[in-house]
């Protein structure tokens, strides 16, 4: 049963309400769900990936660089339906930072909302934005 929530939401780098969930194009997010990430099952993980909004690029950018087009998924990081405690902040191999960790597979209705984000050119920029509209503090935070 599908109770995927067709709202658009749109990502922020500032805004620390919503964790995000990154797939292909073509994945919705059913009672059967069981990716971790792509190409990699939750069994074999232990967790499902999540990234916050100011780390969506260089997340886009290392992981899906051959697609041309994702989807984020949002997922409130105070989710009705997820233990508190269930949430990780994992540190990353070679990175200071850490990363949100869902350790437990991903629900349908722990999603609020979901967006496409394409590439625009070389770079990755905020969904319904280009180059112009992204503040340029946001890119030189990669490297």
């Amino acid at each position: 049963h599908m109770s995927n929530n067709p709202r658009v939401v749109v990502p922020d780098p500032n805004d620390a309400a919503h964790l995000w969930h990154i797939t292909t194009p073509e994945v919705t997010i059913d009672a059967d769900y069981r990716a971790s990430t792509r190409g990699l099952d939750i069994d074999a993980v232990g967790f499902v990936h999540l990234a916050r909004g100011d780390q969506l690029c260089h997340v886009v950018t290392t992981f899906f660089a051959d697609c041309d087009e994702v989807r984020l998924w949002a997922v409130p990081a105070t989710t009705p339906g997820i233990i508190h405690e269930e949430v990780l902040l994992d540190p990353a191999t070679g990175r200071v930072d850490t990363f949100p960790h869902l350790y437990t597979a991903l629900a349908p209705d722990m999603t609020v909302g979901s967006c496409s984000w394409h590439r625009g050119g070389a770079h990755w920029n905020w969904p319904g934005q280009g180059p112009e509209k992204t503040p340029s503090s946001f890119f030189d935070s990669f490297s």
